[in-house]
C-alpha cells in the first residue's frame, strides 16, 4: 500500500494531472431571444394545439384579451392563449443534439383580419427561426419535416407508403405522450 502512495507523492504541483474545465450546458431559457411570444389555442378540456404565429408579447397579451380571440366550437369553450419563446424554448429543446422543433406550427390566416383590426403584426416565421439559430439552437422547421418524408417515402410502393405513414404516426404518437 505504501508503495501505491508514493507514486503519488512522487508527482509535484507542477506535474499533477489537471482535471479538464467543466463544460457549461447549454441554457436554452437564456438564449433564446425576448419579447417573443407563441399564440395557439386551448379548449376548457385542456386540450392544445400547436403554436399557429409569433407576436411580440405586447401584442400576444392585447390578443389574447380581445373578446374575438375566444369563442365556442361544437359545445367546447376555446380561447387563444401564449407563451414566451423563452419558456418554448426551455422546455421543448430536445438537448445538444435534437434542437428545438417547430416543425408543426402552422397559421392558416384565419385570424390575420382580427390581427389587422388591433393593429397587431406577426413576427414572420423565418425571422425567427433565423435569431433561434444566432442564438445557438438547431431548429427544425415544417420545410426540415417535409423534406425529411419525401427522402423516406421516395420509391416506395402505396402499400409500403402506407406502412411508413402508420409507423410515423405511431412513433409521433409515442413521442408527443413521453413529454
Amino acid at each position: 500500500m505504501s508503495d501505491q502512495l508514493d507514486l503519488f507523492a512522487t508527482l509535484g504541483p507542477a506535474e499533477a494531472p489537471k482535471a479538464p474545465a467543466p463544460k457549461k450546458a447549454f441554457d436554452a431559457y437564456e438564449a433564446a431571444p425576448d419579447g417573443i411570444a407563441l399564440v395557439y389555442t386551448a379548449t376548457e378540456k385542456g386540450n392544445c394545439t400547436d403554436p399557429h404565429f409569433f407576436l411580440t408579447i405586447d401584442d400576444a397579451m392585447k390578443l389574447c384579451g380581445d373578446e374575438r380571440s375566444k369563442g365556442v366550437l361544437h359545445g367546447t369553450r376555446w380561447a387563444y392563449f401564449w407563451t414566451s419563446l423563452k419558456n418554448y424554448a426551455s422546455n421543448y429543446w430536445m438537448g445538444d443534439d435534437g434542437g428545438l422543433d417547430i416543425s408543426k406550427f402552422h397559421d392558416n390566416g384565419s385570424r390575420d383580419g382580427l390581427l389587422a383590426e388591433l393593429g397587431i403584426e406577426k413576427i414572420d416565421f423565418h425571422e425567427v427561426v433565423t435569431l433561434l439559430e444566432k442564438a445557438g439552437f438547431k431548429v427544425r422547421t415544417p420545410v426540415d419535416a417535409h423534406k425529411e418524408l419525401a427522402e423516406r417515402l421516395s420509391g416506395k410502393s402505396f402499400g409500403e407508403l402506407e406502412q411508413e405513414v402508420m409507423k410515423m404516426i405511431t412513433e409521433e404518437d409515442r413521442q408527443w405522450q413521453s413529454r
